[in-house]
This record gives C-alpha cells, sequence and structure tokens, in this order.
C-alpha cells in the first residue's frame, strides 16, 4: 500500500499537467491519519525528518502558530516539482515579511536522493534559502497521507489544514488563498505581526564551475561548458583555458550581448559554424548564440513556463515551453528534448516553427509510432553517426530510448518503468540505470550517464551488454554525472556535476583526466604538462578560396598536405572532422580517420549533395608531422579550415581535390607542443 500511495503524478492526461487538487476544509477524501479539530483536521508535527537543512534546529509547527505555512513536498528529480519552487520564490518576494512560513519536505523517489549530503547540494543549486527536512524515510510524507509529486499542504494560523493542493501551482491562486488565510487569522485576532523562522542564504565556493550540466566540443578544439548554476557558457581551448562567456551570469531571460544577457540554468548544446544553439532549462527557452556578433537571441519559447504539451506546428516564438533540457542538430532540423511536458520537440530553423516529433505528452515508457509514444523526464540527445537515429536519455524511467526519425518508431534500449531502477551491468535485464542525464553516440556503441549511480557506462548494441566504464576520477567518486560529448579522436568529455569539475576520457585510458577551467595566461606563457596534451597544441585557422560546385550529388575529394620539410609518419593516426552550414551542401559522410602512409599528402573523399545558394564547409584537423629527413621529432598539429561554397547550375563538379595544407609546427622546446614518438 505504501509503494501504491507514492504514485508519481507528474502528468495527467495527455495534457501532461498535473491538475491542481484541492482537498478543502470540511471535504471528503482528507489525507489519512490526521487528528482532527470538528470538521478540520490539525497538522500534525514535522517529526521522522532524517536530517534539517537551512535551519539550525528541527522546526515544530507549534513554534509557528500565528502564521500561514506552506508544506513543500518534493523530491529533485521531479521536473514538476522544480517548476513549482520558482512559484515559491516569488510568493516569498511578495510576502517578504508577512506571516508566512514555506518549509520543504523532501520525500526521495530514487535511492540516491535519500541521502541529506545530496539533498543539500540540490538545495544549493536552486537556491533555496527556507527550511527543508530531508524525510528519506516517507515518514512526514505518510503522516501527511501524500500521494503525489509535487503537493503542497497549506497550513492557516491555527494550525490546521486549509488545502492540499497535488501537482504544479500558480502564483495567483496561491497567492489569494494566502492572502485569505491572513486576512480571516487577522480578523480572529490570531495573526502574528511576521515570520519566525530566519532565511538562510547558503555561501558555497564551487569554484570556476557551480553544477555544469552539458558540454560539447567545436571542429577546431574548443569546448563549450554549460557552467549552469552561474548562469552562462563558458568557452574554452580544450585545455580548459576560458576565452569567453555567454550570458551575463545574471539569472532570467533576456536577449542581447554575450555581456548583458541573462540565462537560466543553460543545459544542452549544438554547434554549426558560427552558431551556437542552447536550452535554457529554467529560462524556458531555446536560444540561438551567435558567436562572431557576439549576439543571443531567442528562437523558441516566451520565457514563462508552458502549460501545454507541444502538438502540430506552431511559431516557436509564440509557444511557452517546459524546461527544454538539451538539444540535438540534424540540418536544418534542431531536436528538443522537453524534459517538462515528456517529448521530443522539433524547431524547423527555416521556418522558425515548433512541433512534436515524438511523445504524446504523458509521463510513461512506451514505444510505438512517435506521436502515441510517451516518454518520462527526457534529458539527454544523441545523434548516431548516419543521422538516423535519435538517442535518448530517459531520466525519469531510467533508461534509454532510440527513436528512428526515418520510420518515426520508437523503441527501448534500457529500461522497464518508472519505478524500476537498479545499478547493474552485464547481459540486458531490468534494473540496470538510476536517473540518466545524458547519452552521447559512438562507434563502438553509446555512452550512458548512470547519473544517479555516480558512474559512465558504455552499451555495446550488438552484445546487448552494459558496462561500468568511470566511476571515480582523481581519487573522487562521480557526483551526479549530466553531460557527455565523444571528440573526433574518440575521447569522451564529461560534466561531473555535483562535482562542479570537467573530466576528458582519453581513448583507451582507464581512468579520466580533470580537466582545469579558469582564466589563465596565453599558452606560449605556460610550462607544458604531460597531463594536458591537449593544451599543448595550437589551433590555426585558414579560409580556403571559395568553390563554385555543380548543383546535384557528387564526390568531393579532398587532400591533406603536409608543410615543406614535413612529411607524414608511416601509420601515424589522423582524423578530420567535416561540417557544412547554410543550408545549400549536406556531406555523406563528416567524420574520417585513418592511419598516414609515409609521405607528404593524403588523399581522401566523401559525398556531397549540393544546392544552389551559399554557404561554407568546414574541417577540423587532427595529425602528426615528423621532421622529412631524419624524423628526429615528430609533432601532433590540430588545423581549422572553412571553405565558402556556392552552389551553382554552371559550376563545376567536384573532381580537384580541395587542399587543406597543413602548418608547419611549431619548433621542439616551445610551450605549444614538444617533440613525440609517431
Amino acid at each position: 500500500m505504501r509503494t501504491a500511495r507514492r504514485l508519481i503524478l507528474f502528468a495527467l492526461g495527455a495534457a501532461g499537467i498535473a491538475a491542481l487538487t484541492l482537498v478543502q476544509r470540511g471535504a471528503a477524501g482528507l489525507p489519512r491519519g490526521l487528528p482532527a479539530a470538528g470538521s478540520t483536521p490539525v497538522a500534525p508535527e514535522l517529526d521522522g525528518a532524517v536530517a534539517w537543512l537551512n535551519t539550525d534546529h528541527p522546526i515544530r509547527l507549534s513554534e509557528l502558530r500565528g502564521r500561514v505555512v506552506i508544506l513543500d513536498f518534493w523530491t529533485y528529480g521531479c521536473i514538476n516539482c522544480i517548476h513549482v519552487l520558482p512559484v515559491l520564490r516569488e510568493l516569498e518576494a511578495t510576502r517578504q515579511g508577512q506571516p508566512l512560513e514555506v518549509i520543504g519536505v523532501h520525500s526521495a523517489k530514487f535511492d540516491n536522493e535519500k541521502a541529506p549530503e545530496r539533498v543539500r547540494a540540490a538545495v544549493e543549486r536552486y537556491g533555496l534559502t527556507h527550511p527543508v527536512a530531508v524525510d528519506s524515510a516517507m515518514a512526514i510524507w505518510d503522516r501527511y497521507g501524500v500521494q503525489a509529486w509535487p503537493t503542497l499542504v497549506v497550513i492557516d494560523p491555527e494550525g490546521r489544514i486549509a488545502s492540499t493542493l497535488s501537482g504544479e501551482v500558480t502564483f495567483k491562486p496561491l497567492d489569494e488563498l494566502v492572502g485569505k488565510l491572513m486576512a480571516e487569522a487577522r480578523g480572529r485576532g490570531k495573526l502574528a505581526s511576521g515570520p519566525a523562522l530566519a532565511r538562510h542564504r547558503p555561501a558555497v565556493d564551487s569554484g570556476e564551475l557551480a553544477d555544469p550540466g552539458k558540454v560539447i566540443s567545436a571542429p577546431d578544439g574548443r569546448l563549450f561548458v554549460a557552467d549552469s548554476r552561474h548562469h552562462r557558457v563558458l568557452i574554452t581551448t580544450a585545455g580548459g583555458r576560458i576565452l569567453d562567456q555567454i550570458g551575463s551570469g545574471q539569472q532570467g531571460h533576456r536577449d542581447g550581448s554575450f555581456e548583458t544577457a541573462r540565462l537560466d540554468d543553460p543545459q544542452g548544446m549544438a554547434l554549426t559554424g558560427h552558431t551556437l544553439y542552447l536550452a535554457d532549462a529554467r529560462g524556458y527557452v531555446v536560444l540561438q548564440a551567435d558567436l562572431s556578433r557576439r549576439q543571443i537571441s531567442t528562437i523558441a519559447g516566451t520565457g514563462e513556463l508552458g502549460s501545454r504539451p507541444l502538438g502540430a506546428p506552431v511559431k516557436a516564438t509564440a509557444f511557452a515551453l517546459r524546461s527544454p533540457w538539451d538539444v540535438a542538430l540534424q540540418g536544418s532540423r534542431l531536436f528538443v528534448a522537453m524534459a517538462g511536458s515528456h517529448q521530443i520537440g522539433v524547431i524547423d530553423l527555416t521556418r522558425g516553427t515548433l512541433a512534436a516529433a515524438a511523445g504524446d505528452g504523458r509521463e510513461d515508457l512506451r514505444d510505438g509510432a512517435a506521436d502515441e509514444a510517451s516518454f518520462a523526464q527526457p534529458s539527454g540527445l544523441s545523434l548516431s553517426a548516419d543521422g538516423k537515429t535519435l538517442f535518448v536519455a530517459d531520466s525519469e524511467s531510467s533508461g534509454v530510448r532510440a527513436l528512428d526519425l526515418t520510420t518515426r518508431q520508437t523503441r527501448t534500449l534500457l529500461g522497464t518503468g518508472l519505478f524500476a531502477w537498479g545499478d547493474g551491468e552485464g547481459a540486458l535485464r531490468p534494473k540496470l540505470l538510476q536517473h540518466p542525464l545524458a547519452v552521447a553516440a559512438s562507434a563502438g556503441g553509446l555512452w550512458v550517464a548512470d547519473s544517479y549511480n555516480g558512474k559512465i557506462k558504455r552499451f555495446t548494441p550488438d552484445e546487448r551488454k552494459l558496462r561500468t566504464v568511470v566511476a571515480m576520477a582523481a581519487g573522487k567518486p562521480l557526483s551526479d554525472p549530466g553531460g557527455l560529448w565523444v571528440e573526433p579522436d574518440g575521447a569522451l568529455l564529461i560534466t561531473d556535476t555535483g562535482n562542479h569539475r570537467l573530466l576528458r576520457l582519453p581513448p583507451g585510458a582507464s581512468a579520466p583526466l580533470v580537466v582545469p577551467i579558469g582564466h589563465r595566461p596565453e599558452p606560449a606563457q605556460v610550462a607544458d604538462t604531460p597531463s594536458d596534451a591537449s593544451s599543448r597544441l595550437a589551433v590555426t585557422s585558414t579560409q580556403l578560396a571559395p568553390q563554385t560546385l555543380s548543383v546535384g550529388e557528387q564526390r568531393l575529394p579532398l587532400a591533406l598536405v603536409a608543410p615543406a620539410d614535413y612529411a607524414f609518419s608511416d601509420g601515424a593516426p589522423w582524423s578530420i572532422e567535416l561540417g557544412a552550414s547554410g543550408g545549400n551542401v549536406k556531406l555523406g559522410n563528416a567524420q574520417l580517420n585513418g592511419e598516414a602512409t609515409a609521405g607528404g599528402r593524403i588523399e581522401f573523399e566523401t559525398s556531397a549533395d549540393v544546392r544552389e545558394g551559399q554557404g561554407e564547409i568546414s574541417a577540423a584537423v587532427h595529425a602528426n608531422l615528423c621532421e622529412a629527413l631524419k624524423h628526429a621529432a615528430c609533432y601532433p598539429v590540430r588545423a581549422h579550415f572553412t571553405i565558402p561554397v556556392e552552389g551553382s547550375a554552371s559550376g563545376a563538379n567536384a573532381q580537384a581535390a580541395l587542399v587543406l595544407a597543413l602548418p608547419a609546427p611549431l619548433s621542439a622546446g616551445s610551450a605549444h607542443s614538444r617533440p613525440t614518438e609517431p
């Protein structure tokens, strides 16, 4: 019966929005086990908490007589619970100095959410200043007969339950209820003059990063890190040196320059050319950052929390969103993980429209046709290499889902339901994950951030097995890892969210390295260290001469050419990541790699579907060059090329190779690079 009473009621019907349920004084169906005074239940004391946060003592309701008290029953992994927190924050600000007390009662769903230190981290992450009872044994939950997350219990100044509201609330009716209860108590001479509890404002020194959410890398090696609790995105070198900041760091929603714009809990990102797309989770918008002009603009959402699920295409900037958590870019389509409406949305960047790509808005784990399937707080997205499959970290079902973008069918790779979680590996079976927040597709399988187990796991579809790869880094267990990204050379970037750090797992390594994020001198002034190979590599950027290509499908030959006095060493690895922006070129294979043969030229090709218009092809190259005569020293080189491309009916077919001429490496002994074995 206890489990049955704890059913999550995050969603109600196809709308996916929990409706308000009012339990008025004297009404039937009052919470079980409450002592009554006349026809009105008296609120029981808050006994049974395993810990109290934001207060120096356990709170008793008897010390709060004369004040309206709101108990907020929540759990920090519940997106609907998170939606209630800004409402309570607005109420506390509006009623500041008045006889109102808000007390959080954290009654955990997942095992990970029961530990007081985890709850404390969540309290700090969401900026709560009121007391919070850690109700991990569900003692207070059961005493009040609560049946859903979130639930507010409103207690009048005389200590009686006035209303129980299950589901998401809005400010106006809640504020009106509080005002009414205060007025009634004032008329009876029972209202106190002000609040009784002091507000707690935690000062957390987390370093340069605070609860980083997602991370991606650019073809030229730059990193984009969502510094979520600082409400900004950091742009860094591959080694973590800060180059720029997107957003002022002030919480809110405001378009504008990088210095003046405001973000609120930025999360997932996607990059094409000089444009960064960003899911701003608690700003309830999807943003576009122009990296050249250093301007941010809203491309979806209104800045207000929505109350409807996605459906048929609508104007993207006119529709209120529900916690967009991640994005994935496929051509002119930007897929959005809508954690708050349990759907996958899609923005048509050409038309400026927004529609449901998959999910009916109900919180559930159900496969089938895209418009009939159900998701449960999708929080991470990753496209397969061929762009045909969208993988989804379905956090509340502790699962991983796959959406076939060709057939529009969904299937479950991992997970069996909203209450089936665990920590396992090996052959596929139920209860292997606990609230995963990120996935990352790679050639050998799927990386999964098993967030509430504090692990990174590897899923191999062919073997249908799951194994743990990372659980520790630099002597510390991972804590709620929330972001994953595979770099061109196969390295895995990990945001270790609860530990406020960024990690990199090199290919074949047994443990990740910490990427030190911070403002540091230019690389030429920094001594070389073996532990940060990526920061040793200078990245050059070159724009090549414009090319005019014939409209239609064609071969696109390319050549990688060593500079004078240097050559490729036989067997040395190279890789190239191609990109296209502008919409007039679609590349067949965007990621190429191999081993060089001795000489000064490497030839390869991809295919291109060219349309009329202007655009740009980009190429990020990783290679190793050696001195041509004696191979006395070899050097890793990174280079980034851009090629303006025009599609024309009278253009030449791409038969001559586009030549990518690598720059000469820096001399041995410089701070940028040092000799390496081929």
